[in-house]
């Protein structure tokens, strides 16, 4: 509702983009590092997923579906 009419018109007509947070991207990196839908590893390497939450952790960073204990 905020959107000037403007700025929606050439969204609408040149299209826009909407950019991740910092939690999305990682989130997809960690995902990157794991079994896809099929089970199957994309890169096999699971050191890189514990050093992706171990730096969460010292950041003290929570993202839903890494460290966020579910």
């Amino acid at each position: 509702n905020d959107v000037p009419l403007d700025t929606m018109i050439r969204a609408l007509y040149i299209g826009y983009e909407v950019e991740k947070t910092p939690e999305e991207k990682v989130k997809e990196l960690f995902d990157s590092y794991g079994p896809n839908s099929h089970g199957e590893q994309i890169y096999q390497d699971e050191r890189v997923q514990t050093g992706i939450i171990m730096t969460l952790n010292t950041l003290g960073m929570t993202v839903e579906g890494i460290n966020d204990g579910n």
